[in-house]
């Protein structure tokens, strides 16, 4: 009898001691959705990339594209990225109204929203990106044969982390060359390039051809900014196409 009232004992401490570590299991699983979604701490390392922390008009690369304001809409689990602006961005033989971009970071991703296969992202400390199924450290990435979406996705990318004594707000470019255009006729020939010189290289030729802007009048003239120590430059020529 008393063996039998030791292993009862002892059976009744192991249950309570399960008992108690399933209690402990239940506590933890009660964590805040922010705790248990690995996309939060992912994306915070990305964040802190980015000098825009809020909706702003003082502009980093997109000043050069007339835009007018970049807000900041923050969710749990992401954060988003608006343009507003009238002009467009003309990539490749393609036409980006400057409203029509939104860039998100979700999930430890930053890219452009519609385009998630290709994204820029943290890892081991370094900041990589994936474009055309390729990864690789930003900083070694050749956008030499970028398709037009990558190009944003790098515009964006400068945009966020350009620092705030870089920042400008807009400037009235058509009142400065007295040329009667319309904001949404205002077209930006863009180029994107690992160089200041193959940047503006590919812009000439791509002005010379005549090719994209046929019944268009220049305003001013080719304008070039390098960022992250002169690693990628781009460089824009503007029309009135009204």
């Amino acid at each position: 009898m008393s063996l039998l009232f030791n292993l009862t004992l002892k059976t009744m401490k192991i249950f309570t001691i399960c008992l108690a570590f399933l209690s402990l299991l239940a506590v933890l699983s009660c964590e805040t959705p922010e705790q248990q979604d690995p996309s939060i701490s992912e994306n915070e390392e990305l964040l802190t990339l980015f000098t825009v922390k809020e909706t702003t008009q003082a502009l980093g690369v997109f000043d050069k594209f007339q835009a007018q304001e970049l807000t900041v809409e923050k969710t749990s689990n992401s954060n988003l990225y608006r343009l507003k602006g009238e002009s467009i961005i003309r990539l490749k033989s393609k036409d980006y109204p400057i409203a029509s971009l939104v860039f998100k970071v979700e999930g430890g991703k930053f890219y452009l929203h519609g385009n998630e296969k290709d994204f820029i992202f943290q890892s081991e400390g370094k900041t990589k990106i994936t474009a055309s199924g390729r990864t690789t450290d930003l900083l070694d990435y050749d956008p030499i044969a970028n398709a037009s979406e990558v190009d944003l996705l790098l515009l964006g990318f400068l945009e966020l982390t350009t620092p705030d004594e870089k920042r400008n707000r807009p400037k009235p470019l058509l009142e400065n060359h007295r040329i009667q255009c319309s904001y949404w006729g205002t077209y930006y020939l863009t180029a994107v390039n690992t160089t200041r010189s193959t940047t503006t290289e590919e812009l000439s030729a791509a002005v010379e051809s005549g090719e994209y802007n046929v019944g268009c009048t220049k305003i001013g003239g080719v304008d070039v900014s390098c960022f992250f120590e002169s690693h990628f430059c781009v460089a824009t020529q503007a029309y009135c196409c009204d």
